[in-house]
């Protein structure tokens, strides 16, 4: 999903001691704890002989967040009174905000690059933003987020198969998952937990964001010119068949990205 963080987005990391020492299988990508003072053991899931000293270690991080339920409430309303939905959300919008949640990533970190990816199916496509969220992440010994094995196993045995990668954090990320009603249509959203932000995909059109009456008034002047300047009736006609045809790809984008 996170294609490429530069190191510089590191996120604030508060380790905790007395953890269990875990490593991927390089051959089924299962995460294994380690053994204390053996020189080798064998992987439950596969039967791979392996050494403990070798190989990427894996972290398991939990997101603290700083946000409570009320203040992610809060923060939501904010967003509607801005700049990129329409005036009137804020007196007209039905809001619910859920309890806390949390969703895992894997973050392989590389030589001056880190990836990330979903451990487990995205129940909405919001959440995908939440890796890139600057937060303080604090070790913990299980992971309670719901995950898809086999997708931790396989990403997992990708990750450990790239010789760049130094390190594996399994990272939970808290958010609020948000409903809100406007005009009958109704729409999702996420407000993580460590700065409030919202993240949606798809949104009430606010006219200084989308500019309707200003497309509007360029489409219709667009094609008025062709009339005046194309010669003939074919020639007028083929010429804003063209422009529409090259312009509804575009305009179905655009309502598609803001609602």
């Amino acid at each position: 999903m996170d294609q490429g963080e530069p190191r510089t987005a590191q996120h604030s990391v508060s380790q905790a001691t007395g953890l269990q020492t875990e490593v991927p299988c390089p051959q089924c990508g299962a995460p294994l704890i380690v053994p204390h003072q053996v020189d080798t053991f064998v992987c439950p899931w596969c039967g791979s002989t392996l050494h403990p000293a070798g190989g990427v270690r894996i972290h398991r991080l939990r997101e603290k967040p700083r946000l409570s339920e009320a203040a992610a409430g809060q923060a939501l309303r904010a967003w509607f009174a801005g700049p990129d939905v329409p005036r009137d959300m804020e007196r007209q919008t039905q809001v619910h905000v859920g309890p806390l949640q949390y969703f895992p990533f894997l973050r392989a970190r590389r030589r001056g690059l880190d990836t990330a990816e979903p451990l487990a199916p995205l129940p909405a496509p919001e959440l995908a933003g939440l890796s890139r969220v600057a937060a303080e992440l604090e070790a913990v010994p299980t992971t309670q987020a719901p995950v898809d094995e086999d997708i931790v196993r396989d990403q997992l045995k990708t990750a450990v198969a790239d010789p760049d990668v130094t390190e594996l954090l399994i990272e939970e990320r808290a958010y609020y998952p948000a409903r809100y009603t406007y005009q009958g249509e109704r729409y999702s959203a996420v407000v993580d937990a460590s700065g409030g932000r919202v993240h949606t995909e798809r949104r009430p059109v606010g006219r200084r964001t989308f500019g309707e009456g200003r497309v509007a008034l360029i489409v219709a002047g667009m094609l008025f010119a062709e009339a005046l300047v194309v010669p003939g009736p074919v020639g007028k006609v083929a010429a804003i068949m063209v422009s529409a045809g090259a312009l509804y790809p575009v305009i179905r984008w655009a309502v598609a990205r803001y609602g």
